[in-house]
């Protein structure tokens, strides 16, 4: 209500909104036409200096701009927060994966020992220096039988446990890796044999006790190989003298004891054989530098030498003669052995084909077969291919197999024999009685010849031994029975020749009838 007639006396309320009426617009426009401009003037500067109150609902809207700078603001730092925490996780993790692999690079995670990759590091700079040290390997003698009986992680325990004592042993500047299995490798600050082997007596002796206390009191056997760095062949070399250790080592495994073996000038004269062996075998075989010798097998009935073993010696031709006790050792560990078999076969084959073209009878001739090779699924199959190829029967090629082989793979052996036999071949077990095969196995597997080994004859010679004299008479009467005949090796003198004929032996072989000579030789000599 605004009482025109007195227009010094009056009450207004300026107010903002976005909806109005007509009559309120008409009032105020009328009430702003009867003030002037000073008095306009006045009342705007003294009321913009006013706190403008809001509701929430109104302080939204009006502040919009400073709330969206905010929130922009806020979620800014809170990207910038989660960037920074991102980033020190991430470099956590890279600081973990880098202290990962270089444990990895240093130890062994089954027994936190060194591994061999940062040994051989700590070696070489040793060697660098000149220091005069000891390097040496141990092994426990059956460790895959340990690995089977007490299972994998008893055998893992006893491991740490070989660890453990190992660091206690170790003196400054030593320190020990394992490489691999229960294979460990030690550098020891020693230069003189006898201390260093009463060390390793001591120190295996604790070893072993440690062990054993994981097996159940189980004794544990070690072997050792080890080669001083500064007197080796190679000094201060580090491949060099690793393969020298190994070498060593391996000759510590075939003493069967506990002793150290200490690389020396007759170990590394068989290590250079080994070395010529293996880089030359196979061009030997291609140029034909493996020669046919023949040793003859006296028929004791007939009292006529009508058979024969083949055995092979190599002739380099800037070498002397190679033997087959230095080379066939090696190739049986790599495998060359199949190929070097088959290859005798067939130089039996060809020398069979001469005689028999020259008109000369020819006489069965035993050849050594390797045990992996005479139980390969095409083996019958490559013997029919170098037969047919020369044209001579099988019944002339007797195959020689190691006593052994009846032990590992008896239903494949019987398989493979008989498969032989359905195809003319005659099959010989060597060596009977060197190792435990039954007598029981001779009535299972259909082979034509028994050998008996050499160990057998000395025995009786030497020794007088009746027993043993018993043993044999029985293994050729029960032979007799089964239609297997024999053969006794290492016959020398007559006496043994008539001791063998007493027994109703069938074949002799031996130096009392001739040593191994080439194929022409025994031709001229016995054909």
């Amino acid at each position: 209500m605004v009482d025109w007639a007195n227009t010094k006396n009056y009450s207004y309320v300026i107010c903002i909104s976005g909806n109005i009426s007509r009559g309120l617009v008409t009032i105020l426009n009328q009430y702003i036409s009867s003030v002037n401009d000073q008095t306009i003037q006045t009342m705007l500067y003294s009321y913009s200096g006013d706190e403008v109150e809001y509701t929430l609902w109104e302080w939204l809207p009006a502040n919009r701009l400073t709330i969206l700078v905010a929130v922009v603001l806020l979620l800014f730092m809170i990207c910038v927060i989660l960037l920074c925490f991102r980033s020190r996780q991430a470099a956590y993790k890279a600081l973990l994966a880098e202290n990962r692999l270089m444990h990895l690079a240093m130890y062994d995670e089954v027994t936190g020992a060194y591994n061999e990759t940062y040994f051989r590091r700590m070696l070489d700079e040793s060697c660098c220096k000149q220091e005069k040290n000891a390097l040496v390997a141990f092994n426990i003698r059956g460790f895959k039988y340990i690995n089977g009986i007490y299972g994998g992680k008893r055998a893992d325990e006893m491991l740490c446990g070989i660890k453990q004592e190992l660091d206690t042993e170790m003196e400054k500047g030593e320190y020990f890796c394992r490489p691999s299995a229960d294979l460990f490798y030690m550098l020891l600050a020693e230069s003189c044999a006898d201390d260093l082997l009463a060390r390793l007596d001591v120190m295996f002796s604790k070893v072993r006790a440690a062990a054993t206390l994981y097996l159940e009191g189980h004794p544990v056997s070690i072997y050792c190989g080890a080669v001083f760095l500064a007197d080796s062949p190679a000094p201060f070399c580090a491949a060099e003298n690793l393969s020298y250790m190994m070498a060593a080592l391996a000759r510590a495994k075939r003493n069967n004891s506990n002793i150290a073996y200490i690389f020396d000038e007759v170990l590394y004269r068989a290590e250079q054989l080994r070395y010529y062996i293996t880089a030359h075998m196979q061009a030997a075989l291609d140029h034909e530098d493996f020669l046919l010798y023949l040793q003859p097998k006296m028929n004791l009935h007939t009292g006529c030498i009508d058979s024969a073993e083949a055995l092979t010696r190599w002739q380099p031709v800037d070498k002397e003669m190679i033997y087959p006790d230095q080379f066939i050792p090696v190739m049986e560990e790599n495998g060359f052995c199949e190929k070097l078999d088959l290859y005798m076969v067939e130089k039996v084959c060809k020398q069979l084909r001469k005689w028999m073209d020259a008109g000369v009878c020819p006489i069965e001739i035993a050849v050594n077969q390797t045990k992996t090779l005479f139980v390969k699924s095409d083996y019958t199959e490559k013997l029919l291919e170098i037969t047919q190829k020369y044209r001579i029967p099988p019944q002339y090629i007797v195959l020689e197999i190691p006593e052994s082989l009846s032990i590992e793979n008896f239903e494949a052996l019987k398989s493979v024999i008989c498969r032989l036999n359905q195809n003319g071949f005659r099959v010989s077990m060597d060596d009977f009685g060197s190792g435990y095969s039954s007598l029981n196995t001779l009535g299972k597997l259909h082979i034509d010849e028994l050998k008996l080994d050499r160990m057998f004859l000395k025995d009786i010679v030497d020794d007088g031994n009746r027993a043993q004299r018993d043993v044999l008479a029985s293994i050729f009467s029960l032979a007799r029975k089964l239609g297997i005949r024999t053969v006794a090796e290492g016959v020398e003198t007559k006496e043994s020749e008539m001791m063998m004929r007493s027994l109703l032996c069938d074949y002799c072989q031996g130096y009392y009838y001739s040593k191994p000579i080439p194929a022409e030789e025994f031709r001229e000599k016995f054909l």
